[in-house]
């Protein structure tokens, strides 16, 4: 296991990303090849048409080989023109990182160069460029996305909460976003948030974080110590309710729900390029399976989507090339709060007083079971780990817990609870995601953000590794 301080303080004040639209187009959807794509992107760029060139130059990227320098290079050339300097700039950084010294002296990076942390990775280019061969120094390429920030020093990790099911945790980072206010001794004071979800993007190093309040998520670079608004009210967002990452395409799917300017109440679903945060499209429920409530999101490897509807107590789904939410079963159940998806067939769904086995094929719903000690009462969050679930439980008494409920192998019954980590303290709320065999969370008081005059909100951020 390890363990590392992370986002010092949650609490923050986030910077708006050019280049977040509310109703973009795809252009780039009828080349069929990497080359066909990048041809395109590069007629867009002469024209000066740099939306589109984006969009094609991330969509050659996504076709072509891993890690294409080439590729990663255009798409670093587009993110600057269109208006994402911050994406420009750590796509160089990640060819430096690669060994690769890329041209940014010229006038498509004229933005990425007036970045106060552009002078970091012009330093990594140099670098590079000293120590490369020949050969090397004249690779000038093109083309990706996700962002590393600067690692911060090393601070020892806080002791745990609670009884852990993994090993000793090591050393970690600290990470605090900037803020342009100081005091006289050079602390940041920074206004604190609700925050709702948290997501690793491990390509990128990045966090993404929903900042409920102000309807916005943002992006954190791991170890760095400046934050990013990712999509906001821009994106026609509402309270973010969850959020998971498509890794294979490279997209964001994001429930909110809330009441507009117009006093309408809403639940969304929208889709956005993970890379930059740009919108891509809204879903709504259709009309006749008014009203509904959004609570969580799931992906499928075969790029199908389901979304947990607590008003309505259902499971809606979006299918690939379908793009429009469709029910899928009705749920009886408390309360539904969570959904875990054990296979493209078989998801879990937690509700007030325990799980549902769901079989999405056959349209039915069964409950789960769990042996005598185990209690399933209060399950928040829920996510699948290698024939178990990980789960959030809240007690009576305002404590909560990170479990693993051990299944059958008929998946139908629950045979043990192991604790992950306690938190003692009343009235937290508790926010993780899964990246392969690791756990990423942290816990934070919930009530902390209506302090007046708070200084934001220390978050410990862990790393578990499951077993």
């Amino acid at each position: 296991m390890r363990r590392f301080l992370l986002l010092a303080t949650l609490g923050l004040t986030v910077v708006p990303v050019a280049g977040t639209r509310s109703q973009p187009t795809t252009p780039g959807g009828e080349c069929r090849d990497m080359l066909a794509c990048r041809e395109l992107a590069l007629a867009a760029a002469e024209r000066g048409e740099y939306e589109t060139f984006h969009d094609l130059a991330w969509r050659a990227l996504q076709k072509g080989p891993p890690r294409d320098p080439d590729l990663m290079y255009l798409l670093a050339r587009a993110q600057s023109l269109s208006g994402r300097p911050h994406d420009a700039l750590v796509t160089l950084r990640r060819l430096a990182e690669m060994g690769i010294a890329p041209d940014a002296a010229g006038d498509d990076f004229r933005r990425t160069r007036a970045l106060p942390a552009w002078p970091a990775v012009e330093a990594s280019i140099a670098r590079v460029r000293l120590g490369a061969k020949p050969k090397e120094e004249v690779k000038a390429l093109r083309s990706p996305p996700p962002a590393v920030s600067e690692v911060g020093p090393r601070a020892p990790a806080a002791s745990e909460a609670g009884p852990s099911t993994a090993a000793h945790p090591d050393t970690g980072t600290r990470i605090v976003p900037s803020f342009e206010s100081h005091t006289d001794a050079g602390t940041r004071i920074l206004p604190s948030f609700v925050p709702a979800g948290l997501a690793y993007d491990a390509v990128s190093r990045r966090f993404v974080i929903g900042n409920r309040d102000e309807r916005k998520l943002m992006v954190v670079g791991e170890g760095s110590d400046h934050a990013v608004a990712f999509a906001g009210t821009s994106a026609g967002l509402l309270d973010i309710m969850a959020f998971e990452i498509e890794r294979s395409q490279g997209f964001l799917w994001v429930v909110t729900t809330g009441t507009r300017e117009t006093g309408e109440r809403a639940s969304v679903l929208h889709k956005m390029q993970l890379v930059s945060g740009r919108l891509l499209q809204v879903m709504h429920a259709p009309d006749e399976t008014l009203p509904v409530k959004f609570v969580d999101v799931a992906v499928a490897r075969t790029g199908e989507v389901f979304v947990l509807d607590q008003a309505g107590q259902r499971l809606f789904s979006v299918r690939p090339k379908r793009g429009a939410l469709e029910p899928v079963v009705k749920i009886s159940a408390e309360a539904p709060s969570s959904i875990a998806l054990a296979s493209e067939q078989i998801l879990y769904v937690a509700h007030a007083n325990g799980l549902i086995r769901v079989d999405v094929r056959a349209r039915t719903a069964s409950t789960v079971r769990p042996s005598p000690n185990v209690d399933l009462r209060g399950l928040e969050r829920i996510r699948w780990h290698r024939g178990a679930l990980v789960a959030t439980q809240s007690a009576a008494d305002g404590t909560r817990a990170i479990i693993r409920l051990r299944m059958a192998r008929s998946g139908r019954t629950i045979l043990k609870a192991e604790t992950i980590d306690a938190f003692v303290a009343p009235a937290l709320a508790v926010f993780w995601t899964l990246f392969g065999d690791e756990l990423i969370y942290f816990a934070q008081p919930a009530s902390a953000s209506d302090r007046p005059g708070a200084n934001g909100i220390e978050a410990t951020v862990r790393r578990v590794r499951l077993r």
